[in-house]
C-alpha cells in the first residue's frame, strides 16, 4: 500500500499546464489512465505484474510531459525570435528610407552647386 501511496504522491506533483497545445489533450488522456490504473492497483483489480507497467507508463508520462514542455518553450521562443526580425526588419526599412532621402537632397544640393546657384544654409 505504501507503494500505491507514494505513486499517488508523485501523480499528484504531475502539472500539465505549461505542455505544447498540441500534445495537452492526449497527455491530459494518459494521465487519466495512469491514474484509473493506480486506482485499480490499489483495489487489487490488477495482477502482480500491472504495478511494473503502471510505474513505467508514469516515467513515459513524465518524460513525455518534459518533452512537450519543452516543445512549448522553443515555440515561444521562435515566434518571440520572428518578432524581434520582423521589427529589425521595419526599422531597417525605415533607415533605408531615410538615407534614399539623404541622398537624393544631397544630389539635390551638389546639382544646384554645380549649376551656380548661391546655396545659403
Amino acid at each position: 500500500m505504501d507503494d500505491i501511496a507514494a505513486l499517488k504522491s508523485e501523480l499528484s506533483g504531475i502539472n500539465l499546464d505549461d505542455v505544447s497545445e498540441d500534445d495537452s489533450a492526449y497527455l491530459s488522456q494518459c494521465l487519466d489512465t495512469v491514474r484509473h490504473d493506480i486506482g485499480l492497483l490499489q483495489k487489487g483489480e490488477l495482477d502482480a505484474g500491472a504495478k511494473g507497467r503502471v510505474l513505467a507508463a508514469l516515467d513515459a508520462l513524465k518524460i513525455a510531459i518534459d518533452a512537450s514542455k519543452r516543445k512549448r518553450a522553443f515555440k515561444r521562443a521562435e515566434d518571440e525570435a520572428k518578432l524581434k526580425l520582423a521589427e529589425a526588419q521595419r526599422n531597417h526599412d525605415q533607415a533605408e528610407k531615410e538615407a534614399r532621402k539623404a541622398v537624393l537632397h544631397l544630389h539635390g544640393l551638389l546639382t544646384a552647386l554645380s549649376q551656380g546657384s548661391d546655396l545659403r544654409i
